[in-house]
């Protein structure tokens, strides 16, 4: 398997997770915030109002995209890999299609976006802003479908359950993740730990591939796992000497995958 990183020197790294060998660098040129892949494609979201498309097979730009006023915070493929939603500190989501680069539509909000996913049909994008709100988006019209504010401070993930897509699963500054139910918005469930803090405003977190677990790093250097069942926090990684930025989890089934974290001085760790 293959992990991707962003990194504030520019560039995303593409690694060999058997030998944690760097196989490739894709050069962007300005600190990247976000990253997300869909086939040989690999998108960048930059502090210098763009968004990138290389080309993992020649390692080239495919496409650069210049339409925010503002540093891009998030990135994210649709399903089918035609089209790419966009989040900035300009208030504004972007939905682009990945195969002409071109700018599709604008949907606006009244905060900064930190955060996108789509849902697993492609139809609705979550989005988590500054003001500890989440708003869905249906990508077909461009209208904010509803909007709730299920935090205390800044939303800095969200992302759909894997298990049908019937969960969100957001990430805040107030230092709790919680479970919102995708149809209503409205909180499930809270995970928290006392000693866990989150480090910055797009620190990530993740469910597993089954939807099991939810995954999450702290800035007090540990790698944090709840049981999304339960609730209860099943593990507590600790290896990581400083605040970890986001995690990933590998695709896959079988309950526990390989879990990858990053930390602020730029050391990855992949957990069994």
């Amino acid at each position: 398997p293959v992990l991707l990183s962003a990194s504030s020197d520019g560039s995303v790294k593409m690694w060999d997770t058997a030998s944690g060998r760097a196989k490739s660098t894709l050069r962007g040129g300005q600190p990247i915030i976000d990253v997300d892949v869909y086939d040989n494609l690999v998108a960048g979201a930059s502090t210098d109002r763009s968004v990138r498309i290389w080309d993992m097979r020649t390692e080239r730009i495919k496409f650069h995209g210049t339409g925010h006023s503002n540093k891009v915070h998030a990135v994210r493929f649709s399903p089918d890999g035609r089209h790419m939603i966009t989040g900035s500190t300009d208030r504004t989501l972007k939905l682009w299609d990945t195969l002409s680069g071109r700018e599709v539509r604008t949907l606006r909000s009244s905060s900064t976006c930190n955060a996108v996913d789509f849902s697993g049909e492609g139809a609705t994008v979550v989005s988590g802003h500054q003001d500890g709100s989440v708003r869905l988006w249906d990508i077909g019209t461009g209208a904010k479908i509803d909007e709730s504010k299920p935090h205390a401070n800044q939303v800095t993930s969200c992302r759909f359950s894997p298990r049908g897509g019937m969960q969100i699963l957001t990430c805040s500054r107030d230092n709790k993740l919680k479970l919102l139910d995708a149809r209503t918005l409205q909180a499930i469930s809270t995970l928290s730990h006392e000693s866990f803090r989150v480090a910055q405003n797009w620190s990530r977190a993740t469910f597993s591939p089954d939807g099991q677990y939810v995954v999450a790093g702290s800035a007090t250097g540990t790698v944090h796992v709840w049981e999304t069942i339960t609730g209860r926090c099943r593990q507590n990684l600790t290896q990581h000497q400083t605040a970890v930025s986001s995690c990933a989890w590998a695709p896959g089934t079988g309950g526990w995958q390989q879990v990858a974290s990053c930390d602020k001085n730029g050391y990855i760790n992949m957990w069994d």
